[in-house]
């Protein structure tokens, strides 16, 4: 994985042993529903919780639990958030029976809605969630990657040294390079998405990096150093509503480096004295007291 200095990254050979087969009651990553949008599963302890992201059509908040449940063998048993249409009827929640198909790692429920009423984020009363698909051939959410002979082992292994050693030459286009080419050898591998996204915003390509720090999202989505990371994109872009909701969820998932964050130059260019930036940075002192580990 990667370790954040700021902006500098330290790469540890520590993920290339493919992941075990999960079972239901460890979904997580980012789920598609036709009509509900975008939403990310996490699982924790037999439940699970499906946020809401972006793209449905109903008023949903970011970040509003939308699905929520325990599994009963492949049996999601929980509630349903709906907006829904018609005389009298009004924004409820339901219970529903959610069955887990394992073939696609899908998620499938009927919704018994109330008599006269109808919602825009089912289809019908069927409600289908799916792995959301990355663009550029990346596997979907909670697929497990395919193992890797040993040949092809050493070659992800050689590109990925490569281009750790390139970027701490400060080589950030040769970097790129040796991490594209990890990603030919294993397109599911998070890390080598992580270090070309890095590699990507040291070349001031701010697009790409965002493009590679999604895909992370989608394969690895309890990792806070991404949605720091992704703050620190937004911020270059100015986009100063995206770059506070992406600092509050690195926050959430434990992000600990208030030295790095306060002196970061791209975060530091946008929030300057602002106050919903210093409550987050109070935040983040509070969720490790762990020793900085230097700015950039």
């Amino acid at each position: 994985m990667f370790q954040t200095r700021g902006h500098t990254w330290v790469f540890l050979l520590l993920v290339l042993a493919g992941p075990a087969l999960a079972d239901a009651r460890e979904l997580s990553g980012r789920y598609v529903g036709e009509g509900l949008g975008a939403v990310e599963l996490s699982s924790r302890d037999g439940r699970v919780v499906a946020r809401y992201v972006a793209g449905g059509s109903c008023p949903f908040q970011p970040e509003q639990e939308v699905l929520t449940g325990t599994f009963e063998g492949n049996v999601l048993v929980g509630t349903l958030a709906l907006c829904q249409r018609g005389v009298a009827c009004q924004d409820r929640t339901y219970s529903v029976l959610a069955f887990f198909h394992p073939d696609d790692r899908s998620l499938v429920a009927r919704v018994k809605l109330e008599s006269g009423c109808s919602s825009p984020a089912l289809q019908g009363t069927l409600l289908r969630l799916a792995p959301a698909p990355v663009e550029g051939g990346t596997p979907v959410a909670g697929e497990p990657r395919r193992p890797l002979d040993a040949g092809t082992r050493q070659k992800l292994e050689r590109a990925l040294r490569r281009g750790q050693d390139a970027f701490d030459r400060s080589r950030f286009d040769e970097a790129a390079g040796f991490f594209e080419e990890a990603l030919r050898y294993d397109p599911g591998f998070w890390a080598a998405h992580f270090g070309l996204g890095v590699a990507e915003f040291k070349r001031g390509n701010t697009a790409a990096a965002i493009r590679e720090y999604e895909r992370v999202r989608v394969l690895e989505p309890g990792l806070a150093d991404t949605y720091y990371n992704l703050a620190c994109a937004h911020a270059r872009l100015k986009d100063r509503a995206q770059a506070l909701a992406f600092l509050q969820q690195a926050v959430e998932r434990g992000f600990d480096q208030a030295e790095a964050m306060a002196h970061d130059a791209d975060l530091g260019g946008l929030f300057h004295e602002d106050l919903e930036f210093q409550r987050l940075l109070e935040q983040v002192k509070g969720n490790g007291r762990t020793p900085a580990r230097g700015g950039r």
